[in-house]
């Protein structure tokens, strides 16, 4: 269930062919590694740190930025 929210945010056009996330991508997107790309890991670490765990901003943030660097 909280795959498809993760895929319905990947579908936006905008979000899609600024990052060239494919549909076969999409289909694959789940909020568990292994992950396609980094956008597509990142959104799955906020919406996992949000939706699942209940984590406040601060701790996604981190979470982000502990990715990035």
């Amino acid at each position: 269930m909280i795959d498809n929210l993760l895929k319905e945010v990947l579908r936006d056009e905008v979000l899609s062919s600024k990052y060239k996330i494919t549909e076969e991508m999409i289909k694959k997107a789940q909020l568990a590694p292994p992950y396609e790309n980094k956008v597509i890991e990142y959104l799955a670490v906020i919406i996992k740190s949000k939706m699942v765990e209940m984590h406040g901003e601060v701790t996604v943030y981190n979470k982000i930025k502990n990715l990035i660097t």
